[in-house]
């Protein structure tokens, strides 16, 4: 049962960075159904023989987040917004203790890694299936995307998704060669990708990927930097064939662009509600109806830590920085090319979260899970590693066995 949970849930993350293209007509998404059949199996395994994980500090500090946007709804501008929004909270927290239960050892984790990987790959494909449809590059600027995706939803996937093949093709337990060349020749082309959407906030977070990959070659030797070096110069070469001089004339721009004008307007408007009610917020799901009573162009913050603070108050805002600090207290006690993978993996959310409204969103919480779950992983492989290790005791001199015989004899005659 347990295993049957891990596959659902592996098919489950493969839908994320592409659900919007699965979709079931007349119904729902692919994400949804899967997500129930994943907590109904989950539910069975538990019930039957699987022992719950303890939980940690970071698990407990999350929940009481979510607990909090729930409780918004009674004090929320808009009680309907703030349930639905609660809702989802709640389905994507529960998403988190399946991947915390049953992503339970590093072999696993690399599969939900893979199956993230696999997931954007398709993203990937009708992105560059929808380049060839346009015969790009063009006189003008394309900005491409897969299937209905948004432009910077799909650059933030794939930067995500790069750091995440670059760890799985370093390390050093990824023996299957085949699969180290895919997942290397998946970071040039998700790097083309990322372009292609002509996002400034994807350029940005695809800079901070060649960072933390860099860093991580260094952390694996000589032959990991060659094939950095490979890498990189395939992607210079088809850059300048496959992605139009607009892309860049784009992000030049700037802060000087409209689009950034226009989420500066957003964030005004958010932050003058909640300078008049700090402790709690406008309520979950709420940002929207603000910009709709002062401007024209009502919109979401396009900020997840502006949302946060607006929407659920300084109490969300504080539990939710409590529990980034206590991830940050995890990544600090990993190894090097872990703590690499997940300062990388944060830098570039954090990145691209300054231009998305991700606090809800799977992507974000399904960071959430993993890293609490790789990190579990690794403090038990060492458990075990210790426990194997056979203790050495000191040899005790005569002294010693003659004090120990006369303390064990009898006061009795």
């Amino acid at each position: 049962m347990s295993r049957l949970t891990f596959i659902l849930l592996c098919l489950l993350v493969f839908c994320i960075p592409w659900q919007e293209m699965a979709v079931i007509p007349g119904m729902t998404t692919a994400s949804v159904l899967l997500g129930g059949a994943t907590l109904f199996v989950a539910g069975l395994a538990v019930l039957i023989r699987v022992r719950v994980r303890k939980w940690p500090p970071a698990l407990v500090v999350l929940a009481f987040y979510v607990v909090w946007t729930l409780a918004s709804m009674f004090w929320s501008i808009s009680f309907e917004h703030s349930v639905a929004r609660g809702i989802t909270f709640l389905q994507v927290f529960f998403f988190v203790g399946l991947i915390y239960q049953f992503a339970d050892t590093q072999d696993r984790i690399v599969w939900v890694m893979l199956s993230y990987i696999g997931g954007a790959s398709v993203s990937l494909v009708t992105l560059f299936a929808e380049l060839q449809a346009v015969n790009a590059p063009s006189n003008g600027l394309e900005r491409l995307t897969g299937g209905d995706m948004n432009q910077n939803d799909l650059a933030a996937t794939l930067c995500i998704a790069i750091v995440m093949a670059a760890y799985l093709a370093i390390r050093p337990a990824a023996k299957i060669v085949l699969l180290r060349k895919l997942l290397w020749a998946f970071v040039p082309c998700a790097a083309i990708g990322v372009l292609l959407t002509a996002s400034r906030m994807g350029i940005i977070g695809l800079a901070v990927d060649i960072v933390v990959i860099a860093l991580m070659a260094k952390v694996k030797g000589i032959k990991t930097i060659i094939a950095l070096l490979i890498v990189a110069c395939a992607t210079a070469y088809y850059v300048p064939r496959i992605v139009s001089v607009q892309v860049f004339d784009r992000f030049a721009e700037g802060t000087q662009a409209h689009t950034f004008q226009e989420r500066v307007e957003y964030w005004r408007v958010g932050l003058k509600y909640w300078t008049s009610h700090p402790i709690q917020g406008a309520g979950a799901g709420c940002f929207r109806l603000l910009t709709e009573s002062e401007l024209e162009k009502p919109n979401v913050s396009h900020n997840t830590f502006v949302t946060i603070l607006v929407e659920t108050g300084v109490v969300g805002f504080v539990l939710a920085a409590v529990f980034w600090f206590l991830l940050f207290k995890m990544i600090r006690r990993l190894p090097r090319l872990e703590r690499a993978l997940w300062l990388g993996v944060f830098a570039v959310w954090a990145t691209c979260s300054m231009a998305l409204t991700w606090e809800y969103h799977k992507d974000t919480w399904l960071i959430y899970g993993l890293l609490m779950a790789h990190y579990a992983a690794i403090l038990a492989r060492r458990s075990r590693q210790a426990s194997a290790i056979p203790r050495q005791f000191p040899e005790r001199s005569r002294y010693d066995v003659v004090r120990q015989k006369e303390n064990s004899r009898s006061v009795y005659p």
